[in-house]
């Protein structure tokens, strides 16, 4: 039995070598495995954050486009509000010049009627004074007859 059980103990030996030595690959391949997925992810973290990265800086690209376009925009409508209250500005001088030029010769009419009456007044004041200056002769003529009969 002394050698069945040393021949026992011989496999057992043999056996808990074996699986030792099977331990020590399967946790050999495991650390590889592991060190693979972590290198796998590390590399997919990376390219990520490079994607990331790339398209935060179109972004930031897109959104400078997009504020120098705004302010083309921007320069344009000023550009567009400028011409247009020029254009305002113009119009209506031509209508307050219109307005003033009807009003000028509406005045103007106006002073001719007033100048025409002033003309036919002043004409029949100066027959008036004509006939009175008449009359008063012709009364201080009577008079002088009167007192030469008296």
């Amino acid at each position: 039995m002394n050698a069945d059980a040393a021949e026992h103990e011989r496999v057992l030996l043999n056996r808990e070598r074996a699986l030792t030595k099977e331990k020590g690959k399967v946790e050999q391949r495991v650390a590889e495995a592991i060190e693979r997925e972590r290198v796998r992810i590390a590399t997919e973290e990376a390219k990520k954050n490079a994607d990331m990265a790339k398209r935060e800086k179109a972004l930031l690209n897109r959104e400078e486009e997009v504020t120098t376009v705004l302010g083309r925009v921007d320069e344009q409508v000023a550009e567009k509000v400028k011409e247009e209250r020029s254009r305002i500005i113009v119009e209506e001088a031509k209508k307050a010049r219109r307005a003033m030029s009807v009003d000028l010769e509406q005045k103007e009419r106006e002073l001719a009627n007033i100048r025409e009456t002033l003309k036919e007044r002043n004409a029949k004041l100066a027959e008036t004074q004509k006939k009175e200056a008449e009359l008063l002769s012709k009364q201080r003529e009577l008079e002088d007859a009167k007192r030469e009969q008296d």
